[in-house]
């Protein structure tokens, strides 16, 4: 598989990245959820917290990583063409999540500043970004939350979106970061690519 993305499909780092980044979202929001389950100032709730934290700073990282990617490559098209405001919202929605790994690690980490305690991230203290602050502290907390609540009703509606083009749609908008697998579904008369008003 190549390397670089082409006019078709996407290439192996861009399909990486997006598998692993998708991974990672979908293990903290769940373990997120999971914290709401254990006792405060548990040790279950220390190591549910810590991984929480630890997969939050990584997504930060590969968020960059992944954007910085992005606009260094050629993105593939959809096969047939999709509509105009299908390109639309899903251009709205790939760089509303791209901001959502930002900005969710970086609220994350004040959180946990503003409330005293400092952030590790693989044996590495984070810089401190906040100090301790109770008054400020509510607020970025809620913040966190809602704006994680939105990530994962934008994680529900790609992944609806993906099964649409795959089942109902039948175009090759998820064969392009799916691959042979994705592509193999597709009925194998489709015809020629007519383009959609």
């Amino acid at each position: 598989m190549p390397i670089d993305n082409s006019k078709k499909y996407y290439g192996s780092i861009a399909r990486s990245l997006h598998w692993l980044v998708a991974s990672l979202v979908i293990a903290t929001l769940v373990i997120a959820e999971l914290r709401g389950y254990t006792t405060r100032g548990s040790d279950l709730r220390k190591l549910v917290s810590n991984a929480h934290y630890q997969i939050g700073v990584a997504i930060f990282i590969l968020g960059w990583l992944w954007l910085g990617w992005r606009v260094r490559q050629v993105q593939p098209s959809i096969t047939p063409p999709i509509p105009r405001w299908q390109r639309i919202v899903s251009n709205v929605e790939e760089w509303f999540f791209y901001a959502m790994l930002i900005v969710l690690p970086i609220l994350g980490v004040l959180a946990q500043q503003t409330e005293g305690h400092s952030v590790v991230f693989l044996g590495l203290t984070l810089p401190a970004l906040a100090a301790k602050n109770d008054a400020i502290r509510p607020h970025i907390e809620d913040l966190h939350e809602l704006l994680g609540t939105v990530l994962l009703w934008l994680v529900v509606l790609h992944v609806a979106a993906a099964l649409y083009h795959a089942l109902i749609s039948g175009d090759d908008a998820l064969a392009r970061m799916a691959g042979d697998w994705a592509r193999r579904r597709r009925a194998p008369d489709d015809g020629p690519a007519r383009p959609r008003d």
